[in-house]
């Protein structure tokens, strides 16, 4: 069984001892809205949605295993793409030394030697276990706003798809559309196939 917890938590309990199993720590950086498992796949992979709009799909193992990250998952790329602001170019700047004269000394006196550094205690030599952060994703500018409203669940369809992909209608609840979207799990990508405006 697994259900979102907290700021962003994915928990994992055992069914048949009713024990924790595994705590996967800032799955997403907001609240988990829904969990669908993914029955196309023989319910071996579930989906994570949080309020921010993005989708993560795990492994259905007693520790999963986060397989893709699908930022703006109600955003299309492609489609979005003259909308995005530029990166700046950034100037380079060259610095250039005098030249020497002839009989100069060498510049090593001139450069003052960095300072050693102090000998840390043994405690500090033990590499530190870097806590786990809340995933930071890109800004789509123009992608549907997302709320808590939305829902996700995995369609029940006969049209020919990719063994490891399958289909997920999202509801946008603020743009009033439902996406009809195609999760391939192999590429770890997701392409939008309709928009329906209700």
């Amino acid at each position: 069984m697994v259900c979102g917890q907290g700021e962003g938590h994915l928990i994992v309990f055992g069914k048949a001892r009713r024990n924790q199993l595994s705590i996967e720590k800032w799955a997403h950086a907001e609240p988990i809205t829904q969990i669908v498992s993914l029955g196309k796949l023989k319910n071996k992979y579930f989906a994570t949605r949080c309020g921010d709009g993005h989708v993560n799909i795990y492994s259905s193992l007693s520790q999963p295993d986060r397989i893709a990250q699908l930022f703006n998952f109600d955003g299309d790329v492609d489609e979005l793409a003259h909308l995005q602001p530029q990166p700046e170019e950034e100037e380079v700047v060259v610095v250039a030394k005098p030249a020497r004269a002839e009989g100069d000394e060498e510049d090593e006196e001139a450069e003052e030697e960095a300072p050693a550094p102090e000998e840390e205690d043994d405690e500090d030599k033990k590499p530190k276990k870097l806590e786990p952060q809340p995933p930071v994703a890109p800004l789509l500018v123009g992608r549907p706003e997302p709320s808590n409203r939305d829902t996700m669940i995995e369609l029940n369809t006969k049209a020919l798809l990719q063994t490891s992909s399958t289909i997920l209608a999202v509801s946008c609840f603020k743009n009033k559309q439902v996406l009809i979207v195609n999760v391939d799990i192999k590429t770890r990508s997701k392409s939008i196939r309709h928009k329906i405006d209700n």
